[in-house]
């Protein structure tokens, strides 16, 4: 596996785990928006950019998912060692990263969905769905593809996309290799559209498999490779302007729908967006640090992002039963699902992920003496 990183150099980029706070809080609203006041991203007017926020933090997330599993190898790269996955702890810790949360996640969507249906939790339950489910199997078939949990599909993707980069991990991540995923997943886009017709239920499957969402995580290890090559950036405030540019016109995809065919351009130009705002943060100016007390709550906010990426439907189910059973208005449900969402990822991050983490941490091996293979 790779050498571990100089005792100077963090394990984890602080900006990094803000950037997939706030994704996670843009999915969050994006699902407020689209149940309490039925924004979406076919919406006439500019709050169809309610809408385009979900898909936004999921491109960001797919992104900086391949950075994070990529960063190990990337800095034995960059250290001139040679890089070995170790293939039996790499799946040992995305396991136990991954799976627990999103169990207790998978029940608590199971037992709220016999309260109250929701565009996100369908109350579904049966033997197939909860298996497919517990086995992260659900994206192989139309039935279970978005039940249950309306963002569990993209869990089930992610650990698709773990299990593919097996195949990458012990080599430089290159553009060309980037292209041709990119190539692959437009061939499967397209049979897919063009093999299934609309109303087809395994349309979904075929234009969402794994492999025409791979390179969108790829393009993270692309990255991760890249940036660890680089200097510093020059000052902290052009930084700052190209971040905030990249951010802009990447939310503002969201207000054009070109069509190529079956194809709809913005979602095959959003990646690219993603990952220029990815690349921009993963950059430190020379002149200023970024690390501040005032940034602590985007701190827990981003060690809180997958659990408030699991849990989100479900307080969004609980504050829809509350105003439907008490009459309050969509501005309180919208405000309940907003603090019960991060109650319950607060909760779930100091209950389950981080004794988990603390954990994996453990069972980390202890660093051999530079020069050794590990």
């Amino acid at each position: 596996m790779a050498a571990p990183p100089a005792p100077s150099e963090p394990r984890k980029i602080a900006n990094i785990e803000r950037l997939r706070g706030l994704a996670a809080l843009a999915v969050v609203i994006c699902h407020i928006g689209g149940h309490f006041y039925g924004f979406t991203r076919i919406s006439p007017g500019p709050e169809k950019l309610f809408g385009w926020l979900g898909q936004f933090g999921v491109a960001v997330f797919f992104v900086i998912s391949g950075l994070c599993i990529r960063l190990p190898e990337a800095r034995a790269l960059a250290g001139g060692g040679v890089v070995r996955l170790d293939v039996r702890e790499y799946l040992i810790r995305r396991f136990l990263r991954i799976a627990p949360p999103y169990w207790i996640a998978l029940f608590a969507s199971i037992a709220v969905g016999a309260l109250i249906k929701t565009e996100l939790i369908d109350g579904a339950g049966s033997p197939f769905d909860v298996v497919s489910h517990l086995l992260l199997l659900h994206t192989l078939a139309p039935s279970t593809f978005l039940g249950t949990n309306g963002v569990f599909w993209t869990i089930g993707l992610e650990v698709h996309f773990y299990l593919a980069y097996i195949l990458f991990a012990n080599r430089p991540a290159k553009v060309w290799t980037a292209a041709a995923l990119l190539v692959l997943a437009l061939v499967v886009f397209g049979a897919a559209s063009k093999l299934l017709a609309t109303g087809n239920p395994w349309r979904i499957v075929g234009q969402e498999l794994f492999l025409t969402s791979f390179w969108q995580w790829y393009l993270g290890a692309l990255i991760a490779d890249w940036a660890l090559k680089q200097p510093r950036a020059a000052a902290a405030p052009p930084l700052w302007t190209a971040r905030i540019a990249a951010v802009i016109l990447t939310l503002g995809l969201g207000l054009f729908d070109p069509m190529l065919g079956p194809m709809h351009l913005r979602d095959w130009l959003l990646p690219f967006g993603a990952a220029a705002i990815v690349a921009l943060f993963v950059m430190r100016p020379v002149d200023a640090g970024e690390d501040s007390n005032l940034l602590e709550p985007l701190n827990a906010l981003g060690r809180a992002s997958y659990s408030l990426y699991l849990f989100h439907p479900v307080a969004l189910s609980l504050a829809a039963f509350a105003i439907m059973s008490r009459g309050w208005s969509t501005g309180a449900g919208a405000a309940l699902c907003l603090i019960l969402a991060l109650m319950l990822a607060g909760a779930s991050y100091r209950l389950i992920e981080k004794p988990l983490l603390a954990w994996r941490r453990r069972l980390r091996p202890a660093p051999k003496p530079q020069g050794q293979a590990r």
